[in-house]
């Protein structure tokens, strides 16, 4: 479940959800993985590297 605060994570937990994300750690994650994938697709394809000129 994603949530924003502490006291959603909470509520969730008590109705018995087992996983909880804070809406933060996603965004850290997104920023991450898109990082990973400009770079793969920046070092691999050369039509990737062309369309950023």
């Amino acid at each position: 479940m994603l949530v924003q605060t502490l006291d959603e994570a909470e509520r969730w937990i008590v109705a018995g959800v087992k996983i909880i994300a804070c809406a933060s750690d996603t965004v850290v994650l997104t920023i991450g993985y898109g990082a990973v994938v400009w770079r793969l697709r920046r070092t691999t394809d050369p039509a990737f590297v062309r369309s950023r000129r």
